[in-house]
């Protein structure tokens, strides 16, 4: 029997992947096995692709991009094409590591009843058109955001 293949290290848009699954999985309040069951994968599928040692392959993105109610273009934005991830200014106004760092410091609020209020405020400004614009001022709904051509 020959040698199993070489596991080739993920480029840097995988690796912003594996990030962004991660953050979203945390500020969801899901483990990696609630994420594997609800995006139909493998049991320890999620944790691989966050640390970086499983492909993640375009069935999975579209599987994981639903379960975590998430529009997959987000897993593109602010996405390094070139150069250190360090050096490209965030679009947004908010990095990948500014992310992290507020979903480290919600999980490291250990009363229940103030991460429900957290929770609560940043979906209240989430569905606020004063504060959103792609909500609609009507329902308060988030719309798709679509965007515009270069």
């Amino acid at each position: 029997m020959g040698n199993p293949p070489k596991f080739r290290s993920l480029s840097r848009v995988e690796q912003h992947l594996a990030a962004c699954i991660r953050v979203r999985r945390e500020v969801c309040g899901l483990s990696a096995s609630d994420l594997d069951r609800a995006a139909n994968l493998k049991p320890g599928s999620v944790s691989r692709l966050e640390r970086n040692k499983k492909r993640l392959k375009p069935d999975a993105l579209i599987a994981l991009s639903r379960a975590l109610k998430l529009d997959i273009d987000s897993f593109f934005e602010d996405i390094p094409l070139c150069g250190r991830f360090d050096e490209l200014p965030p679009e947004n106004g908010i990095s990948t590591s500014d992310i992290e760092s507020l979903v480290n410091a919600f999980h490291a609020i250990d009363n229940p009843e103030a991460r429900r209020g957290f929770a609560s405020l940043l979906r209240s400004i989430a569905t606020n058109p004063l504060y959103n614009t792609s909500v609609s001022k009507n329902d308060g709904v988030i719309m798709e955001s679509k965007r515009s051509a270069s």
